[in-house]
């Protein structure tokens, strides 16, 4: 049987100096992300082996990299981490990711602003 699997990392809490104003980038503000890759399976008995998937560690591994340097927009993160996760799961055939900026500096109370990018490689 042909089928799709995704795996994907949710809820992920980190910090982060993503904003286009200059206090957001020189101190690490928080952060959820919630990011998941999608991929052609087979449906057999036999056990799955990693090779055969999506390692979540290795994904935890490119967000928190991504993530090390200041940028304007959350949008160029998710792009920027479209891209890699494709050069480095070349199995994965849809990315998907939600970056949510916790308590953003607005002039209301706003509980979260985010960014959703969703790909089709």
């Amino acid at each position: 049987m042909n089928a799709q699997r995704t795996v994907a990392l949710n809820a992920l809490h980190v910090t982060a100096r993503i904003g286009v104003y200059e206090f957001e980038r020189m101190e690490e503000r928080p952060f959820i992300i919630d990011a998941a890759l999608t991929m052609p399976c087979e449906i057999v008995a036999d056990p799955v082996q990693l090779d055969e998937s999506v390692d979540y560690e290795a994904m935890l591994a490119l967000v928190l990299d991504e993530l090390k340097t200041p940028e304007f927009l959350m949008e160029s993160v998710a792009n920027r981490l479209a891209m890699r996760m494709k050069e480095t799961f070349p199995v994965a055939k849809e990315f998907f990711i939600h970056i949510q900026k916790i308590n953003p500096p607005l002039k209301a109370e706003v509980g979260s602003s985010s960014v959703k990018l969703e790909v089709s490689y």
